[in-house]
Order: C-alpha cells, then sequence, then structure tokens
C-alpha cells in the first residue's frame, strides 16, 4: 500500500505498463493539496472529481506556474468523485484525518510537498 488516501496512488512498484515508458519528471502532490485541489474544483468549477483527478490537476497546475506565459498543460482527469462521498467530501473523516480544506484561492499549490 502507497502512502496516499488517494486509492491507486503511491503503490511501491513498478508495474508492467510502466516499466518500459520513458519518464521526464515525476511531482509529489501531498494528500492535503490533493484535498485543497478537489474541493476548490467542486466550489469553483463545479467538477467533482476523485483523488488522482485532484492530484493530476494539482501536478499540471504546479508546472504550469514554471512555464512560460501562453503555454498549454494538458492532463487527464482519471477518475469522478462520486464514489469518494464518504471520505473526500465528507467533512467528519476529512476532520477525522486531518485533511479539512483550508483555502479559498489557490494558494495551497504555492507550498511543494
Amino acid at each position: 500500500m502507497g502512502d496516499s488516501i488517494s486509492e491507486g496512488i503511491g503503490i511501491k512498484r513498478i508495474t508492467e505498463n510502466f516499466r518500459a515508458a520513458v519518464v521526464d519528471d515525476a511531482i509529489r502532490v501531498d494528500d492535503q493539496t490533493m484535498v485543497e485541489m478537489a474541493h476548490y474544483l467542486v466550489r469553483e468549477e463545479g467538477l467533482l472529481l476523485g483523488g488522482s483527478a485532484a492530484l493530476n490537476v494539482a501536478g499540471a497546475a504546479r508546472v504550469a506556474r514554471t512555464l512560460p506565459a501562453g503555454s498549454t498543460v494538458v492532463t487527464v482527469f482519471g477518475d469522478g468523485g462520486g464514489r469518494y462521498l464518504s471520505r473526500l467530501y465528507n467533512p467528519g473523516w476529512l476532520l477525522e484525518n486531518g485533511l479539512v480544506p483550508k483555502h479559498r484561492d489557490l494558494t495551497f499549490l504555492e507550498s511543494e510537498a
């Protein structure tokens, strides 16, 4: 099991379909940033996404901040948030796990994980 609350994230092995992949870089996004992004996206954009999609958006946004103006960044929404209503979007669960969103804007992207 990995070190993230997002299912399928942080596995400690290389899967066969990824073994031959050429990777230029990797970005680590912590659970708090993922939660912040998921809640920001549902509140500001009306996008109810799952944890891995929120991680992708947070990573893409961090990359975008390092690129010249006018650059294009693309990511994939790998999951919807409907399956995560009892955890990722549950205030009680978030409180129990110390993951209550604290930001109303994107300032949480400024801190690197």
